[in-house]
């Protein structure tokens, strides 16, 4: 594998790493180089907790079928700035991962307001942001809906196809006029513990709730061309192979954002980049759209990265489970009780069939808790 190649992987997995979630230029990637490049992603928001800043360096190649992950930049400094250069509030790398946030939750930017990020490394280099204004206004998030597909798929583990499902939210949202928008997406899984017809005694059996992360695809996205556009179809979930989360139920957090033209075309093209990353030689884009330069004497040179305004404040929820979306879904711990029934009653080789005891408490299942969410019905 050559070094260019693996440059544009390192490149790839800094962008994936950096977003966890103006005037606007184009910079190009030259492939021909293989130097570390710094990626530095962010975002302001009106919402307390929610700003902060990405700083990661890519790495030069990768050896074989594995890269060299990115490193996370410590010790800069990280300011916001107002219109006139002046401080409005410092990040700071607490974690010691590169995301640098405010010192307390309650650090958050203003509607209609203009900012500048400002980074200065430890040798000295300083990069900075084009001017970003948080839009003044977030439409309406009117109501979520789910649709859930089932589908085969090949399993490799087991050289059959097995049930896969597929979950889209559908949003529905109030605009006058064209927006662009963004969804987070917080997912929670309710299960309930089975009674153990072995146990000498009644066991209690608790509900539990575990948060989830509805897709490893980040960015929902969608603009509305006009006023007449007001609902959107958003992959929330893909390729589950494992259906006993929506047995129960299933809770999406849906929050809705309003952000800048630029920033969705940034967010857009970096979307498609991780759409098409499914093999190693799927070619690299050789241009993206950033609003990031570093600053050297005089002179201003793009770099990658985006820092982010975006209005929140739009919140709708929704609770499903699979008999609401049409399907009739059994836990692997349910298919195990069954199955160890009918071994009792009708014989059968082979050891007797071991039920694990997170089907009796759920509570043995990793981050799981019997707290519900405020929004469950």
């Amino acid at each position: 594998m050559s070094k260019n190649i693996g440059f544009r992987i390192s490149i790839h997995i800094a962008f994936l790493m950096s977003m966890i979630s103006s005037c606007v230029e184009k910079f190009d990637v030259d492939l021909g180089e293989s130097e570390p490049r710094l990626v530095v992603n962010g975002i302001i928001s009106d919402q307390p907790g929610e700003t902060y800043v990405s700083l990661l360096n890519t790495q030069p190649y990768v050896t074989g079928d594995y890269y060299v992950p990115p490193i996370p930049v410590e010790g800069a400094t990280v300011r916001v700035l107002d219109t006139g250069g002046d401080v409005e509030f410092e990040l700071f790398d607490v974690s010691g991962r590169g995301k640098y946030v405010g010192i307390t939750d309650e650090i958050k930017g203003n509607s209609g307001v203009g900012y500048v990020l400002e980074v200065i490394l430890k040798n000295g280099e300083t990069y900075r942001s084009d001017l970003v204004t948080i839009p003044e206004k977030v439409p309406t998030l009117d109501n979520v809906d789910a649709e859930l597909k089932e589908y085969k798929e090949y399993n490799e583990r087991i050289s059959d196809f097995s049930i896969v499902y597929k979950v889209d939210l559908l949003v529905d949202f109030s605009s006058k006029e064209r927006v662009y928008l963004q969804w987070d997406v917080e997912g929670t899984t309710e299960i309930y513990s089975l009674e153990n017809p072995d146990a000498p005694y009644p066991e209690s059996t608790p509900i539990c709730y575990i948060r989830r992360d509805p897709s490893g695809e980040k960015q929902f996205l969608a603009k509305s061309s006009a006023a007449s556009e007001k609902s959107v179809r958003i992959p929330a979930i893909k390729n589950i192979r494992y259906s006993s989360d929506f047995r129960w139920g299933y809770g999406f957090k849906v929050k809705q954002y309003s952000i800048e033209a630029g920033a969705y075309e940034y967010l857009r093209k970096t979307k498609l980049l991780m759409e098409s990353s499914g093999s190693l030689f799927d070619p690299f884009p050789s241009s993206i759209t950033g609003n990031i330069y570093s600053i050297v004497g005089e002179e201003k040179r793009r770099t990658l990265g985006y820092f982010i305004a975006r209005k929140g404040g739009a919140v709708n929820y929704l609770v499903t489970n699979a008999n609401k979306l049409g399907k009739r879904i059994t836990t692997s711990c349910e298919d195990l009780i069954i199955a160890r029934e009918i071994q009792k009653t009708e014989g059968g080789g082979g050891p007797p069939i071991e039920i694990p005891p997170s089907c009796f408490d759920c509570l043995r299942f990793d981050g799981a808790t019997t707290k519900r969410p405020d929004y469950w019905y």
